[in-house]
């Protein structure tokens, strides 16, 4: 029976899982191109809150007008409220874009460190790969070898494409 665990242990060892973590918020907050886009984002949503407050103060000019205007109530209410259908539908558009560009560039990053990590986890030869937060002990931290090879300007240019024959 003690050959048996001796043999069970001899063997564990010589194919124990390799494990790796990588720290996301250190990678989304140093990656090179994280931190351009998030500088844009930042430009952007400045625009986006100036195009909105803009929209906001057309409509309380037209407000004003309207109130000293001589309208009778019901044209009144009626004209206020398809000033503030139209400021709305207008605000949620501008939003809309925002988001959708905000979306497609955080995509594109989510892509990019998706890709990283599983290179440098490859080349290395790791078995898994877990977020350094959820894991309390253990693992081989992988995170500055996948922020030197995203920073890197080659990593994402396919000079050379992969030609398969069929």
């Amino acid at each position: 029976m003690s050959k048996f665990y001796l043999f069970f242990i001899l063997f564990s060892s010589l194919y124990a899982e390799k494990i790796g973590v990588i720290d996301f918020n250190k990678i989304f907050k140093t990656y090179d191109r994280a931190v351009q886009y998030n500088n844009e984002f930042s430009k952007e949503q400045k625009i986006q809150d100036e195009k909105i407050e803009l929209l906001k103060n057309e409509y309380k000019l037209k407000k004003e007008l309207l109130l000293s205007s001589e309208t009778s109530k019901q044209k009144l209410k009626t004209k206020l409220n398809e000033f503030e259908s139209a400021l709305d539908k207008e605000i949620k558009k501008i939003q809309n874009e925002f988001y959708s560009k905000e979306r497609e560039k955080m995509l594109t990053i989510l892509l990019e460190v998706e890709f990283s990590y599983i290179w440098v986890a490859t080349q290395n030869r790791f078995d898994y790969i877990f977020d350094k937060k959820s894991v309390h002990y253990g693992g081989i931290d992988i995170t500055d070898s996948v922020l030197s090879f995203m920073n890197k300007k080659e990593s994402f240019q396919l000079n050379n494409p992969l030609i398969i024959d069929s």
